[in-house]
């Protein structure tokens, strides 16, 4: 009896593995904020609405994905076949909107650094 709690243990924790990573939970991306020494308090500001917009769009799709591979994962414990249709893993929409994160880290250090009156 004991064996097979640890494989259905296994089992459950390789399957939640496979699912993809909430956008909450993903790492921002390092970006120094030197990338924008060049720019100036407009162009900053500017840059920060531009990201977020794509932020919110991406947050939004990757959000879909990750609770979309959490329904069938829970459907696939009573219909197995589901199991074959989970997304799963972080794609390169996960990887942009970390590098987004990033983006609008730099650009806020940046702001608050050398337009502290602006922000």
């Amino acid at each position: 009896m004991r064996g097979k709690k640890r494989i259905a243990l296994l089992l459950a924790a390789s399957l939640l593995a496979g699912c993809a990573t909430h956008p909450r939970e993903l790492a921002p991306e390092y970006i120094p904020p030197e990338t924008y020494a060049d720019y100036s308090c407009a162009q900053l500001k500017a840059e920060l609405a531009s990201i977020g917009t794509r932020k919110a769009a991406l947050y939004d799709s990757l959000a879909g994905i990750a609770n979309s591979d959490i329904v069938q994962l829970i459907l696939g414990l009573f219909i197995w076949p589901i199991l074959l249709e989970l997304e799963g893993f972080d794609g390169p929409d996960a990887r942009i909107y970390q590098n987004l994160l990033g983006r609008d880290q730099a650009i806020n250090e940046a702001l608050m650094s050398r337009c502290p009156d602006e922000v």
